[in-house]
């Protein structure tokens, strides 16, 4: 095919409206113009996606001179200024073959992939029964991961039936967080191996693609100078890579990455257009997966917010904020304090922060510090020895060592006097006791909730509850 060029600029691409038009899914819409001025022929790249090339060389401008060679997409042209005997010799190819191999990086737009156009299936890609088993592959792939809602089950099947597919050696699915400008999760699968082992990536190319949301493939990755400055790449010897977005109604969740070392595994445009396709319906796919995942999760959180074990009736606002802070509080091992006024439920609290604790399973132990006297309380609270005093003609163990590993629960603490308030001070800074009589520390393990219905700061500053205690 011979095309003169007039005064007018020629403009070449996919477009109708293109003076030249070339049906080739490496052609841009609009991809490159010839034109004539003062008497110079100049091509000039129209920002291409896969690029224009003189002599081999990637071209955004350049003044054309008698006999240079240019490629756009996979058609081949040769300018001449005068035709002459040498030059139709020339082979012009404008090649169709279903295999058509290329060094170039390719680039794709995820909305132009012909398996998510239909009407224009026919028209774009060649014939044959690969455009069957493609689209039967990827009915196969929709089907197979629709009913998966596991996102890490969801993402090794999308790589698994990957490999089912393409001829690629490797493949990973890397995910971003909060941050759309990194990646926090990945999986990873080799062929032929269920290890899931991560390898090194080309995170250049990963985040290239994730930064413009535009598919990228590249063939003979070592000679292709667009790769040159990737380190991983060339030091792992991929020869070639391909990498599309997971977009799903314009937000990023990730990159599908799939590469290969072996220098005979044929990659054309066609594969990328297939796993833009795997990569659109995988992205829907991960994104409902992930939101059962975050609904289970808040389902299961709010749960856990109103099914406390506890013995107390009501549903009013101010219940549920009790109910809450039970549950904060019950897993710990802190001190608590429960005010309120006589008869309000008091115990009921502290029996629900025992009964929701770890401590669940070991006793507890409730004493009323207002019904007993100084001398009773410290003898019930800490135990005496044989002798301590008239009618202690046994050992005791007091309420604090019986609930050795358990919870005791102070009711009133507010009568407590300030004798026996420095040795409760004691427990429970040392988190040990002394019998009365007894020359002996003992270790305990316990949890202390107290409650009053006093008035704490006024008795602090009448001097009857300690500073020390109370802090």
């Amino acid at each position: 095919m011979t095309v003169l060029l007039a005064d007018e600029e020629l403009l070449i691409g996919r477009e109708p409206s293109n003076n030249m038009m070339i049906n080739d899914p490496l052609v841009s819409r609009r991809h490159c113009s010839i034109g004539n001025c003062e008497g110079l022929v100049r091509i000039t790249d129209l920002e291409s996606l896969n690029g224009t090339f003189v002599n081999d060389v990637p071209t955004r401008e350049k003044t054309l001179e008698h006999g240079d060679r240019i490629k756009v997409g996979s058609s081949h042209f040769v300018f001449l200024v005068q035709e002459d005997e040498t030059s139709r010799t020339v082979l012009f190819a404008d090649s169709t073959e279903e295999h058509f191999i290329t060094a170039v990086t390719v680039k794709l737009e995820q909305d132009e992939s012909v398996f998510l156009q239909p009407d224009k299936i026919a028209e774009t890609m060649p014939p044959g029964g690969r455009m069957a088993r493609d689209l039967a592959a990827l009915l196969r792939i929709s089907t197979a991961i629709s009913g998966i809602r596991n996102p890490e089950d969801l993402e090794a099947r999308v790589l698994e039936m990957i490999f089912e597919v393409m001829p690629v050696q490797r493949g990973a699915i890397l995910l971003v967080g909060h941050d759309p400008a990194d990646f926090i999760a990945g999986t990873y699968r080799e062929r032929d191996s269920d290890l899931g082992e991560p390898f090194r990536i080309s995170r250049t190319v990963a985040r290239q693609v994730l930064r413009e949301g535009v598919a990228v493939m590249g063939n003979d990755v070592l000679a292709d100078q667009a790769f040159a400055a990737t380190e991983s790449l060339v030091a792992s010897q991929i020869r070639s890579v391909f990498c599309v977005p997971l977009m799903v109604f314009q937000s990023k969740l990730g990159v599908i990455y799939a590469d290969t070392t072996h220098a005979g595994a044929h990659f054309d445009e066609h594969h990328l257009h297939l796993l833009t396709a795997i990569a659109s319906i995988a992205a829907v796919a991960l994104e409902h997966a992930r939101y059962v995942e975050w609904l289970e999760g808040e389902n299961q959180r709010l749960q856990e917010e109103i099914n406390i074990e506890h013995d107390m009736v009501g549903e009013s606002p101010r219940m549920r904020e009790v109910f809450q802070f039970i549950r904060k509080v019950a897993p710990t091992d802190s001190t608590v304090l429960i005010r309120g006024e006589s008869g309000t439920g008091k115990e009921l609290v502290a029996r629900a922060i025992h009964r929701n604790s770890r401590r669940e399973n070991r006793p507890f132990v409730a004493i009323n510090c207002a019904a007993l006297t100084e001398s009773l309380l410290e003898s019930e609270l800490f135990g005496h020895e044989r002798g301590a005093f008239t009618g202690a003609v046994a050992q005791k163990k007091g309420k604090i060592e019986i609930a050795d590993g358990g919870t005791v629960f102070l009711d009133e603490i507010g009568e407590m006097v300030p004798s026996v308030q420095a040795k409760l001070l004691r427990v429970l800074q040392e988190r040990e006791i002394e019998r009365v009589g007894g020359i002996r520390p003992i270790k305990v393990d316990i949890r202390l909730i107290t409650a009053t219905n006093r008035n704490l700061e006024e008795a602090l500053k009448a001097g009857t509850i300690r500073h020390d205690l109370y802090y």
